[in-house]
């Protein structure tokens, strides 16, 4: 279930379900101008999607949909210089560190290739233009990537810098702009895998695999002797034992702890006197940023991070509708006594949209 979601499929449901689901009537429809409730745009039934498969399916993989759903509403609350040294790519390059993939470079480029190589000149070879995926983690600091790798989610974390010469910039500031087809530096990274099974093949795979994936996007990645190594270990990682299906609530929460590590760093920094926050965080090693994450792999954990998805899903269902939007909790099949009989408890509930209020309500 990893990656099932169809926007055509949820599309035909949300015209069919939308107004149920999605939308309440209240005194706001009446009297403010603009646009309603729109249970057709895309995001809406991406989150609506996720929210069912974090409510439905508990023994399987966890879906894309939902967990890139989640983090991208997540993003939403952090602040602007946050967002601007920050990229995230959830379930994309899809399959390239896969076990079952001969990843041979450059003779041939196959489906998973396709949307990590870039486009050249056929004519003299030349560069031409980055695929999707490069166009905004050129354009970051931190990139965030969380990978399906054979049914296990796992988060790769790259500090990227302009090219990195420790002798010609000891004593001067570098450059922190970006240009197409010059190289940059994936100066640290780091391989967040929670499961325990078949860890260290997945990471030997990534780490092979990434520097010729990453050289597509002109980012190299160096080995400077005597300095933080690019690649290292991550300590105190929590771990998973005979439940890879549940890695993607982990791998989830690891990246919000990361986001607000990385969010104190920035308010930290942030000095408009002493230049933007990319030249105050340019070719920094943060110690806060990248110390060991402490957390258990218990069950607590793991519906706290299902709740927290959901939550994501919800706040950003709200903000992004102009706040036309509400959050309910289901009982299926749940039976109360009324009177001198049992009925559904939601039969004992009227619908919320055919229920007029006094015009009183809070507009939120």
């Amino acid at each position: 279930m990893s990656n099932t979601y169809s926007f055509a499929a949820a599309s035909a449901a949300g015209q069919i379900t939308g107004r149920r689901v999605f939308s309440v009537s209240s005194p706001r429809e009446h009297h403010e101008s603009g646009q309603g409730f729109d249970f057709s745009r895309p995001d809406n039934l991406s989150r609506a999607f996720a929210v069912e498969s974090l409510q439905f399916y508990r023994s399987s993989i966890v879906e894309r949909e939902a967990i890139y759903r989640s983090l991208s509403d997540c993003l939403l609350t952090y602040s602007e210089e946050f967002k601007e040294v920050v990229s995230l790519c959830v379930g994309k390059p899809d399959g390239v560190f896969a076990h079952d993939r001969q990843f041979k470079l450059p003779d041939k480029v196959d489906a998973v290739r396709q949307v990590v190589a870039k486009n050249m000149n056929l004519l003299d070879g030349s560069f031409y233009s980055y695929k999707p995926i490069f166009n905004r983690v050129r354009k970051s600091l931190y990139s965030f990537w969380v990978v399906p790798v054979d049914g296990v989610w796992v988060l790769i974390v790259m500090y990227l810098v302009n090219y990195y010469d420790e002798q010609k910039h000891a004593n001067r500031k570098m450059s922190v702009s970006r240009i197409d087809g010059e190289s940059i530096t994936a100066r640290f990274i780091r391989v967040y895998d929670v499961v325990d099974e078949g860890r260290l093949e997945r990471r030997k795979r990534i780490r092979e695999r990434l520097p010729t994936i990453l050289k597509e996007g002109d980012i190299d990645i160096p080995d400077i002797d005597g300095k933080y190594p690019s690649f290292a270990g991550v300590e105190g990682l929590p771990t998973l034992f005979n439940r890879s299906h549940e890695s993607g609530l982990l791998i989830h929460m690891l990246v919000e702890h990361l986001f607000e590590r990385l969010e104190n760093v920035v308010q930290k920094e942030k000095n408009p006197y002493l230049g933007t926050i990319r030249q105050r965080l340019h070719n920094r090693y943060e110690e806060p940023f990248w110390s060991p994450i402490r957390l258990p792999a218990n069950p607590g954990t793991l519906y706290r991070a299902r709740g927290r998805m959901i939550g994501n899903l919800m706040t950003g269902m709200s903000g992004t509708n102009q706040w036309q939007a509400t959050a309910a909790i289901e009982l299926p099949d749940c039976e109360v006594r009324m009177g001198g009989g049992s009925s559904s408890i939601l039969n004992s509930l009227s619908l919320a949209e055919d229920v007029q209020g006094d015009g009183n309500e809070s507009l939120i």
